[in-house]
């Protein structure tokens, strides 16, 4: 077992016992359940009694909504818990400016765009011009459809009928 330093209460820079784990992943990479890091949360900030802190932290959740499912990692978790703070419960803007700071710095990078500044659409690929035959069924398909359609709107019974103001005067 590993011990660090963490000012888990006010600040006084208790040793914190972290565990070895065998996940492969990083710790900014492990994601968890907003609800299950709430509750982590509750419980690592305020040790004396988490029920009350995790009532306090289920009011910030909603507010926090705008922030992605990959914010909420346990490194984000030891990042906000670890934070230096005002009260021994961190308050709101504790928890959203820490959380926040740590996505800033951890998010993936962005995608940039081309320098041009849009996407070039893929080219068209060359094609025979279609043939007599193919121009004739096409046509026939769309008559028919066409016909099938005028029925159906036409049929006083039908959903797809055309409201009165919006029909073609005959």
């Amino acid at each position: 077992m590993a011990t660090r330093a963490c000012g888990l209460h006010h600040g006084r820079g208790n040793p914190m016992t972290l565990l070895s784990r065998p996940d492969p992943l990083p710790p900014h990479q492990r994601l968890m359940e907003r609800r299950d890091w709430f509750t982590a949360l509750a419980q690592l900030t305020y040790p004396t009694d988490p029920a009350e802190a995790l009532r306090a932290f289920r009011a910030y959740a909603p507010l926090l909504r705008s922030m992605p499912d990959a914010a909420f990692t346990e490194a984000s978790l030891e990042h906000v818990a670890c934070a230096p703070r005002r009260m021994q419960m961190p308050g709101f803007d504790d928890v959203r400016n820490g959380l926040s700071a740590w996505w800033r710095a951890h998010r993936p990078p962005s995608r940039a765009l081309p320098p041009s500044g849009r996407f070039s659409s893929p080219p068209i690929p060359e094609r025979k011009p279609p043939s007599p035959e193919e121009i004739d069924a096409v046509r026939t398909l769309l008559n028919a459809w066409r016909q099938e359609r005028a029925a159906r709107v036409e049929d006083p019974a039908s959903p797809f009928r055309t409201p009165l103001s919006r029909r073609k005067p005959t």
